[in-house]
Formats: C-alpha cells, sequence, structure tokens
C-alpha cells in the first residue's frame, strides 16, 4: 500500500474549510479537498489500495465523519 502522499495531504488539511467565511480559506480547503479526492481516485484505480484501506487511513485522520 502507497499512501504516504495521501495521509500527508489529510495531516495538512482543515475538515471544516467550508465553514469559514473568508474566501481564500475556503478556495484553498476546496482545492485541497479536489486533489485528495484525485489521489483516492488514483490509488484505488491503479490498484495501489482498496477503498477499505483508503476508509481506514480517513478514519486514522478525521475519526468518524458525519
Amino acid at each position: 500500500m502507497n499512501t504516504k502522499t495521501l495521509e500527508s495531504m489529510y495531516a495538512g488539511f482543515d475538515l471544516h474549510y467550508d465553514r469559514s467565511d473568508d474566501h481564500s480559506v475556503w478556495s484553498k480547503g476546496h482545492r485541497q479537498w479536489q486533489a485528495i479526492c484525485h489521489e483516492e481516485q488514483r490509488l484505488i484505480h491503479g490498484g495501489l489500495a482498496s477503498v477499505d484501506e483508503i476508509e481506514f487511513i480517513k478514519l486514522k485522520y478525521f475519526g468518524e465523519l458525519k
């Protein structure tokens, strides 16, 4: 499993970016979220990580998402 890039992206991500009134914070968070989604898809479609592995890593960094 080659997920070091994804884990570093998760580590630097502000999960609550969308609650900010500052447009630059929102824009940065949105770009980061898009990059994370792209990396998740790349890992899954490339056979480098399973969906379950990605979900496990998300839980590690974000806990239960509601």
